[in-house]
């Protein structure tokens, strides 16, 4: 240990001092460490479900995925509607099966159609939990897709002309919608981005922690759409909720805060994880350019939607700021908000499994 004398009295330096870009560094690597030590395995995010319309001359079976827990707490009967040319059509249920994915299938058969106006509603997300959301992907018999839309209780039908290609436009424009709406409706990842942004000065900065947060999602899901890495929900959700009592925890704790892009980036893989098995449903480990652009497009959607984010959030602390004793009661307020909501979904994500 190092000693250094001053006007007769001996200061004793600490021989290991942590700066600020170390401490930033740790939760961000703890993150990438449990990711890579995670083994395969599949399974099903309760809170969200898929369901896989495939259209042919001869019949329309309509197969949804979801998981367990949601299986037994789902009313089947008229779960889902589909309708040609404004005319219903009469489905028939089959038994519940189990998933290769570890979760539950349903399969309906309805009459079979051909080219015209197919409308298929989806009550599955208004009978489950508050905010569930189903991913609904609309196929011809030759599995051309033809819609795929993320659905939830207030938006439940997707309405497609049948033998109609989905042109890569149309492909760009869905997945970037998708991606916008995975992040409006994300609140734990809004959440953790706020938490991120209380300590923020600048907007470069935010554009820094922003654009770390995305680019760990392109990175994960384009591992889970190649199938190199599959994480339980079991271990993503629950460090989901962590990732957010740490971000509140810190503002509380640390005065200075800096280097917020490297957590932003660990924590962003955990939370790119989270959204992989739905994209698995749309046929996600097809190689080459459509699946390029599909990840591409989605991610350009969760950027815009957390760039705004930024554009709200920043301004509006920087006009706070101009009253320093009020800033700083309102970053203990917001981080102490940020905590309990972690903690309640932690609790809550236990519980559910």
């Amino acid at each position: 240990m190092r000693q250094r004398r001053s006007t007769g009295a001996i200061t004793r330096t600490e021989p290991h001092v942590r700066t600020t870009r170390t401490r930033a560094f740790g939760p961000g690597l703890l993150a990438i460490l449990i990711l890579a030590a995670s083994t395969r395995v599949a399974a099903h995010d309760p809170g969200l479900s898929a369901l896989d319309v495939r259209v042919g001359a001869s019949a329309i079976v309509a197969t949804m995925s979801l998981a367990e827990v949601d299986a037994r707490a789902l009313d089947a009967s008229g779960a889902i509607e589909i309708s040609f040319e404004d005319v219903p059509l009469v489905g028939t249920l089959g038994p519940i099966e189990p998933d290769p994915s570890g979760g539950r299938r349903l399969k309906w058969r309805f009459r079979g159609v051909s080219e015209g106006r197919l409308t298929v509603t989806s009550h599955v997300p208004g009978r489950l939990a508050r905010g569930h959301r189903q991913l609904l992907v609309v196929r011809g018999q030759d599995g051309t897709l033809q819609a795929e839309q993320m659905i939830d209780a207030a938006t439940s039908t997707v309405v497609v002309h049948i033998g109609r290609n989905a042109t890569t436009t149309d492909t760009a424009r869905r997945f970037f919608a998708l991606g916008l709406h995975h992040i409006v409706t994300g609140y734990d990842h809004l959440l953790f981005l706020t938490g991120m942004l209380l300590v923020v000065k600048r907007l470069r900065d935010a554009a820094a922690i922003v654009t770390a947060f995305t680019a760990a999602h392109a990175v994960a899901l384009g591992a889970a759409a190649v199938g190199a890495i599959s994480v339980p929900p079991q271990v993503i959700e629950p460090l989901i909720a962590a990732s957010v009592i740490w971000v509140g925890v810190e503002n509380l704790v640390r005065r200075n805060v800096t280097g917020r892009w490297l957590p932003a980036f660990g924590f962003g893989l955990v939370h790119g994880l989270a959204f992989a098995g739905a994209l698995s449903e749309l046929d996600m480990a097809t190689s080459g350019e459509s699946l390029i652009l599909r990840l591409a497009s989605f991610n350009a959607g969760i950027e815009a939607g957390q760039l705004a984010l930024s554009l709200v959030v920043v301004p509006m602390l920087g006009s706070v700021r101009r009253w320093p004793g009020f800033a700083l009661r309102a970053r203990y307020a917001g981080s102490v908000c940020v905590v309990l909501a972690g903690a309640y979904w932690l609790m809550e994500r236990f519980s559910a499994f």
